[in-house]
């Protein structure tokens, strides 16, 4: 199985009908899937055929974090009276998705 747009525009990602943002979509999914590749192994050895579904789970929920808050770049933290509320970066790995990540890292001596 691979991250395709419909998976990512899945009610479980995304959840989103309209062809709108396909173009965007797919942008992140081919940013996303370069990045996992290049983290886990910089020997060209790792492939996107290489993803187990584990891992095209964990970039899925990556690339719907991403998608959600595009527009938030810079923003880190929003106070409230009642407390504040903080954010990862956009373009940085989610720790979930950096320890699945980092599970199947190959590492060359």
């Amino acid at each position: 199985m691979a991250i395709t747009l419909a998976r990512v525009k899945s009610k479980l990602y995304t959840n989103i009908d309209s062809a709108d943002y396909d173009t965007e979509l797919q942008e992140l999914i081919t940013a996303i899937n370069a990045a996992a590749i290049e983290y886990m192994d910089n020997t060209d050895i790792v492939t996107a055929a290489d993803f187990t579904p584990a891992i095209e789970r964990k970039l899925c929920i990556q690339i719907s974090y991403e998608f959600r808050r595009r527009h938030d770049a810079g923003l880190s933290s929003v106070s409230y009276p009642d407390g504040s509320v903080s954010k990862y970066e956009v373009g940085e790995w989610l720790p979930d998705v950096k320890k699945t990540l980092l599970r199947k890292r190959v590492i060359t001596i």
